[in-house]
């Protein structure tokens, strides 16, 4: 993943990137596959994302980047199984 802008941008980014693993089935290899190699294209950039960073078994996704976190709640479209967006969402 190629990352442009201010960090302000590039977590824009990073969270489009993030949605679109949102929407495979948590228990499904797609996820884990799409979660890795989105983390896996973001090393060079130091930026992480986290699912569940509690433990609560919540879809909560945490991005870290620069020494700070932001959280992202994925909320699906009802009616539907994979169409939802990513909304900011408390880390704690």
């Amino acid at each position: 993943m190629q990352l442009t802008g201010t960090p302000e941008e590039q977590l824009s980014q990073v969270v489009a990137a993030t949605e679109k693993v949102a929407v495979f089935p948590l228990s499904s290899s797609q996820w884990a596959s799409a979660r890795r190699q989105l983390n896996d294209s973001l090393v060079s950039y130091g930026i992480k994302v986290k699912w569940d960073p509690n433990g609560e078994g919540l879809d909560i996704y945490q991005i870290s980047m620069g020494g700070q976190s932001a959280c992202f709640l994925w909320e699906t479209v009802p009616g539907t199984s994979n169409e939802g967006s990513l909304k900011p969402h408390s880390c704690s």
